[in-house]
C-alpha cells in the first residue's frame, strides 16, 4: 500500500543545515504521538531558467514503495530549499531566498503550516549557497553561524527572536569563501567544535588547511582556533559506535590534486576521539597506496559503527580524457569499501551503488545517501547504516539537501 505524501512549495535560497537528534531533547512536544512517524525533506528541481523548491513529507524514508516522480499540477515557486531542527517535535524550520528563516509545523495529518518569521536582515547576514549553519542548542537557543560575516547569530526558536551575536576568528583569502563541515554538529561537553575550510570557484581549494574553532555555547565565546596542515578540506565525517570522528576527504580532494598536484595536497584520513575537540596530532592514514589508486574519498557512515568509502581505478583510459574535476564523477567503474576501524584491514563491499558524491543525511538516528537515477531523471534515498549494504527507499524527482523526523 502507497504511503501518504504531501508537499508544500517554498522559494527558497540554498543553505547549509543541521539537524539534532531526538535525544538531544529540544524543542515542545507536538502532542501527535497517535499520529504515525512524518519527515520532512526539501525536493529542488532544476530547470532551464533555475530550479523550483519543494517540501516534502513522508511517512517514511527507508521503504521503496513510496516512489514521488511527478509535481506536475502543483504550485511552483523559484529557488532551493533546506530543512532542520530539532528532530521529533512537530516543527522544522526552513531558510528562503532572504535573510529570514520560516517556522513550518504540521497537523495531524502531516500537512505543513507556514508559522512565525524571524529576519538576519539587521545583522548583515546574507543566505548564499553554500557553507552556513544551524545549530540547535535547546528549545530556547540556537546558533546561525554565517558563512559571508563569520559570525555567530544566537536566536531564540521558541519565541523567533535573535539574542546575541558574536565574531568568529576566522579570514578568508580574496576571491574565496569559507564553507563549513557537513554532517551532525559536533558537540563535546557543551563545547561546539567547527570545522571550516576555504573553497574558491576558479581553483576548487585554497591549500591552506582545515581550521578548528571551538564555540562554548554557555558563555557564546570562542576558546579555541587551530588550522591542521595536513589536509585540504574535510565535506563530512564518520562516526562510528564508541563516538570516535573519521574523517575522510570528499573525492574532490583527490581529483584536485591529481589535476594541480602543486597547488592541492593528496587526501588524508584524519580522526577525533571521542571526547576530544580536536584532530588526534599524532594518526593519520592514506589508502593511496594500500589501494593502488589516487582516486578515494567521501565517507558515509555504515551498519555497526562501520564507514564507507569509494575509490577509482586510476589507470582507467577514460581518466587520460579529464580536464575538470566534475567528469571524474560520471566514470564507471567506482567501487565501494568498508572500515571497521582507524587501522583495521578494509574490505571490498557488494554494494553497486557506483559514485555517490556529497555527504550523508541524518534523520531518526540512521544516515542516507542520494543517487542520481540517470535513466529517469529522478533521485532514490539510499539507507547508508542499513543491516547488509544499503537500503533502497524514498524516490523523488527533485535533489534533496536535508531532511529530519518531525514526529
Amino acid at each position: 500500500m502507497m504511503k501518504t505524501i504531501k508537499f508544500l512549495p517554498i522559494s527558497l535560497i540554498v543553505f547549509l543545515t543541521f539537524a539534532c537528534s531526538e535525544d538531544d531533547g529540544q524543542g515542545q512536544d507536538d502532542g501527535s504521538d497517535n499520529a504515525g512517524p512524518l519527515y520532512a525533506v526539501d525536493n529542488r528541481i532544476f530547470t532551464p531558467d533555475g530550479s523550483l523548491s519543494y517540501l516534502v513529507t513522508a511517512s517514511a524514508l527507508d521503504d521503496a514503495s513510496i516512489d514521488i516522480t511527478d509535481f506536475s499540477g502543483l504550485p511552483e515557486f523559484p529557488g532551493s530549499a533546506r530543512v532542520y531542527g530539532p528532530e521529533m517535535q512537530g516543527v522544522t524550520y526552513l531558510t528562503n531566498g532572504d535573510p529570514t528563516i520560516t517556522e513550518v509545523t504540521f497537523a495531524e495529518d502531516g500537512e505543513p503550516e507556514i508559522g512565525r518569521v524571524i529576519s538576519f536582515a539587521g545583522e548583515g547576514v546574507e543566505f548564499t549557497s553554500g557553507g552556513s549553519l544551524n545549530v540547535f542548542l535547546s528549545p530556547t537557543k540556537a546558533y546561525f553561524v554565517s558563512q559571508t560575516t563569520l559570525e555567530v547569530v544566537v536566536w531564540n526558536p521558541e519565541i523567533m527572536e535573535i539574542t546575541s551575536t558574536f565574531p568568529l576568528p576566522l579570514t578568508v583569502t580574496p576571491g574565496s569563501f569559507r564553507l563549513f563541515l557537513r554532517g551532525k554538529p559536533i558537540i563535546v561537553n557543551d563545547l561546539l567544535v567547527l570545522i571550516s575550510y576555504e573553497w574558491t570557484d576558479s581553483d576548487r581549494f585554497n591549500n591552506n588547511g582545515v581550521t578548528v574553532t571551538v564555540v562554548d555555547t554557555n558563555s557564546d565565546a570562542v576558546v579555541s582556533n587551530t588550522v591542521e596542515e595536513r589536509a585540504v578540506s574535510f565535506f563530512a565525517y564518520a562516526e562510528d559506535n564508541a563516538g570516535n570522528l573519521y574523517f575522510i576527504p570528499d573525492t574532490e580532494v583527490a581529483f584536485e590534486h591529481y589535476l594541480v598536484p602543486d597547488r592541492v595536497q593528496a587526501p588524508v584520513m584524519l580522526r577525533m576521539m571521542a571526547g576530544e575537540i580536536s584532530f588526534d596530532p599524532d594518526w593519520s592514514r592514506s589508502f593511496t597506496e594500500e589501494l593502488g589508486t589516487r582516486f578515494w574519498g567521501n565517507s558515509f557512515p555504515g551498519p555497526d559503527g562501520s564507514v564507507y568509502f569509494l575509490a577509482l581505478d586510476d589507470e582507467l583510459p577514460e581518466i587520460e580524457d579529464v580536464e575538470i574535476t566534475n567528469d571524474f564523477s560520471s566514470i564507471e567503474g567506482w567501487k565501494w569499501y568498508r572500515l571497521d576501524g582507524f587501522d583495521a584491514d578494509f574490505e571490498e563491499t557488494t554494494i553497486d551503488a557506483g559514485f555517490i558524491g556529497g555527504f550523508a543525511f541524518f534523520a531518526d538516528k540512521e544516515y542516507y545517501v542520494q543517487r542520481f537515477n540517470e535513466a529517469d531523471e529522478t533521485y532514490t534515498l539510499f539507507k547508508t547504516t542499513a543491516p547488509g549494504g544499503l537500503k533502497e527507499g524514498l524516490t523523488t524527482p527533485g535533489f534533496s539537501y536535508s531532511m529530519l523526523r518531525v514526529r
